[in-house]
């Protein structure tokens, strides 16, 4: 493997799962949430994305076939799993703040945001950071052998594959690792707005706050997806698009600690 290509795709996974930890470490140092509420954002994460929709989606997928691989059918369909991304998500992020919150846990904002680190840590750490290791390690390995060595151990369609796969990895740029990386640095921050959204619904009584949520997640989902394969945007200019939201995420989240202050402020004049 290209030593180059070896470097940036461990900053890369440096960056996508030590990151998460780091931000946690930080933010629990100086505003002192409970610690479970980092463990609840990844638990949330971990059932309503991993245990429940990456399965039915999956085989809605398998179901549809080749009937999604072009024109509208496969627009509707990224559409669909889009919006079934905030959909499951925010829905999970309401059902903990329901269930789970009260009473060990106070509806406030440094718990709201420890809640979105554990949510966007974990999908950070293990669904991308882990597959990521896991094709350095498979890219690693191929390139290791030679094309004469693996038609030794492997034959039809599977050396196929599998020299595809080799293909892959020799034609990779040294900067396409570091593509998934500044994603996470952008979605982290999103994970974490969202669930300060979600938390509305609790802190002013309103479910409108949650279908805000749904939307503004699939919106963000589908930006990438259709300027991937809509409008054929280049890696880089997508990861711009994705960056966007992550800015907007850091306002949203620096604009409710300042409300919340406020609030705080004008509580303690009322009192004296």
């Amino acid at each position: 493997m290209n030593p180059q290509l070896f470097w940036t795709w461990s900053i890369s996974l440096v960056i996508m799962i030590l990151g998460p930890l780091a931000l946690a470490s930080w933010f629990w140092s100086r505003f002192r949430p409970s610690l479970r509420a980092f463990a609840l954002g990844a638990t949330v994460f971990a059932v309503f994305q991993l245990v429940l929709r990456l399965p039915l989606t999956s085989l809605i997928g398998r179901l549809l076939g080749d009937t999604i691989k072009s024109g509208a059918p496969l627009y509707l369909y990224l559409t669909g799993m889009a919006f079934s991304a905030g959909l499951f998500e925010s829905v999970g992020r309401w059902a903990g703040y329901r269930w789970v919150f009260p009473p060990r846990l106070p509806y406030d904002w440094k718990h709201a945001v420890a809640y979105g680190i554990g949510h966007g840590g974990f999908e950070s750490m293990v669904l991308v950071g882990g597959l990521s290791l896991l094709n350095l390690v498979q890219g690693a390995a191929l390139l290791r052998l030679s094309p004469d060595q693996l038609q030794s151990q492997f034959s039809g369609d599977t050396l196929a594959k599998i020299m595809s796969a080799r293909e892959l990895f020799l034609n990779m740029a040294w900067y396409e690792p570091l593509l998934a990386a500044v994603e996470r640095i952008a979605t982290v921050p999103f994970h974490i707005a969202m669930s300060l959204m979600v938390l509305l619904v609790f802190t002013r009584g309103q479910l409108r706050w949650l279908w805000y949520a749904v939307i503004l997640h699939g919106l963000a989902d589908l930006t990438a997806v259709l300027m991937m394969q809509r409008f054929r945007a280049t890696p880089w200019v997508v990861e711009a698009a994705v960056g966007l939201w992550g800015i907007a995420s850091v306002w949203y989240i620096l604009r409710r600690y300042r409300e919340e202050q406020r609030a705080i402020q004008d509580t303690g004049e009322i009192a004296a």
